[in-house]
């Protein structure tokens, strides 16, 4: 490059060598930094696009799963499903909402039943009856629920949707790939370091048909646990997957079943946290 600019200045009549020396140092180094600059344009002008293809395609999955102004308008919901793993485990999951603040959570499996209610602030949280008053383990329960309902009612209708609602702001497009035979958008999510979440949305429809997440657990070895969605049926506005299949490290883990799911007012005596502590 140096070589380049001094050529082209010696087409103008200038006799001092060490001024052209200069002269020619100092273009070099404005070419150099222009060219870093517009190197740098590109790439963010690349990964804005990126944000933006990725942003539209989110928007065009809630609007498929019916998760825009329907679920600002839904009170509540009852949810009825079940899980069988691989190696022979069951569970029982009922899981119950009212609008803004009220959830409720039975798990019976083959070993214990476990009940969570959080009612505005209160917590309740028993294992096979017994109440759970450890104020260390109340209080995570309380924190991960408020956590949780910053994705309600997303969570209940379509955990896959919550999944990318808090990924949001992350989200990037990373091309297509085909998936079980269906063409698909590609977006991925960096969770940190070690981690990332990678979603595939079928093209044409915008139904989601699976999740990776990929984690590096230490000593070099790595997780990937891959859920797929299937079986849609719309409830109302809404668009359900009614079996979730899971696996890790190219290993089946289990299916979830939903067995039941209604969108209707929820009695407050469900989740009455002085009821059940009686």
């Amino acid at each position: 490059m140096y070589n380049n600019v001094k050529k082209i200045l010696s087409k103008f009549k200038i006799s001092n060598p060490i001024f052209i020396d200069s002269l020619v140092y100092a273009c070099s180094i404005i070419i150099i930094v222009l060219m870093v600059a517009y190197g740098a344009f590109l790439f963010l002008s690349i990964q804005t696009k990126k944000s933006d293809i990725a942003e539209y395609i989110l928007s065009k999955a809630i609007d498929e799963y019916g998760m825009n102004d329907s679920a600002s308008k839904m009170r509540g919901y009852v949810l009825l499903s079940h899980m069988s793993r691989a190696n022979g485990a069951w569970r029982r999951i009922e899981r119950y909402f009212k609008y803004p603040d009220k959830i409720r959570g039975d798990y019976l499996s083959n070993e214990r039943r476990v009940t969570t209610i959080y009612n505005s602030g209160q917590v309740y949280y028993s294992e096979n009856g017994d109440l759970i008053t450890d104020n260390d383990k109340v209080q995570n329960l309380r924190e991960s629920i408020q956590e949780e309902l910053r994705y309600e009612p997303f969570n209940g209708i379509s955990l896959t949707l919550s999944y990318l609602i808090r990924d949001r702001n992350s989200l990037k497009y990373r091309g297509e790939k085909k998936v079980r035979g269906r063409n698909c958008h590609i977006l991925e999510s960096l969770l940190g370091e070690k981690e990332s979440d990678i979603y595939y949305i079928e093209i044409n429809s915008f139904r989601i048909v699976s999740i990776e997440n990929t984690a590096n657990i230490g000593l070099e070895n790595e997780r990937k646990r891959t859920e797929y969605y299937l079986n849609e049926k719309r409830i109302g506005p809404f668009l359900i997957p009614f079996r979730i299949t899971m696996y890790e490290n190219n290993k089946l883990i289990g299916n979830v079943i939903i067995d039941t799911m209604r969108f209707e007012e929820v009695p407050e005596d469900i989740f009455s946290v002085a009821l059940h502590k009686e």
